[in-house]
């Protein structure tokens, strides 16, 4: 008996951690792009060659391009999300809402992010110049987009292939999508290295965290911090609340 209840907890731990590793964002990150992954497999690979999970090296640092497609009709970097819930926000707003079951999450305004990767394929395609980049910012059907775009291009993960084939006028060369592909293939940064980099990004995320609270400023939107009284007791919040709901106990 005492064999078959070990048996079961061991089981019972397994699962949950099982389910908090799924629940997790980075995972549910990865499983997303691996999603589109192969949805971009549908395109006609004698036209489109399609790089997956990218990460070049920039002038401050490195840039993490989750897709780029080169083509005889340009070139598409593509940025997906898995987030669910409504997704709200302005085009030139610095950060979006994510609002899900009425909690509220801030989160970088991708078409944004989007423009630093385009950004960096520039400096890194210079010779090549000029080159027709088309960012494209793609939610799973999860998400309820209600920000109004009057330029950038914001769709739904089944949109992305109909918004690449719209593009349908040549502007390079065969032999130039190659060469392009193999710049960006000896460029992306791989084994090891990515993961030190990784790893060293995350602790300087951390640390300019606690370094921004330590100077009495918000470590998500740079706001000043004051101290609220609330049902359980003070704490500090930001100053540019409800736009920001950064909290953390005194």
């Amino acid at each position: 008996m005492e064999l078959v209840a070990l048996i079961v907890i061991v089981i019972v731990l397994a699962a949950f951690f099982l389910v908090r590793h799924i629940k997790s964002p980075s995972y549910k990150g990865a499983a997303g792009e691996r999603a589109i992954a192969l949805h971009l497999g549908q395109l006609n690979p004698q036209e489109y060659v399609v790089l997956n999970d990218i990460m070049l090296p920039t002038k401050t640092g490195t840039t993490q391009i989750d897709h780029i497609i080169v083509s005889i009709y340009g070139i598409f970097v593509l940025e997906t999300k898995t987030f669910k819930g409504w997704i709200m926000g302005t085009e030139h707003g610095e950060f979006w809402t994510q609002n899900i079951y009425g909690k509220k999450y801030q989160f970088y305004n991708p078409i944004l992010q989007n423009a630093g990767h385009v950004h960096a394929l520039r400096q890194l395609l210079n010779q090549y110049e000029p080159l027709e980049i088309h960012p494209i910012v793609a939610f799973s059907g999860e998400a309820d987009i209600k920000v109004h775009i009057e330029e950038a291009c914001v769709v739904y993960w089944g949109d992305i292939i109909d918004v690449i084939h719209r593009h349908d006028r040549q502007l390079i060369s065969f032999d130039n999508v190659g060469a392009i592909c193999n710049t960006i293939r000896s460029s992306n940064i791989a084994g090891k290295e990515r993961k030190s980099i990784q790893g060293a990004s995350i602790y300087q995320a951390r640390s300019q965290k606690n370094d921004a609270f330590e100077s009495g400023k918000c470590p998500r939107c740079g706001g000043s911090l004051v101290i609220r009284e609330g049902r359980y007791g003070r704490f500090y919040g930001c100053s540019n609340y409800p736009n920001c709901r950064f909290t953390h106990p005194c």
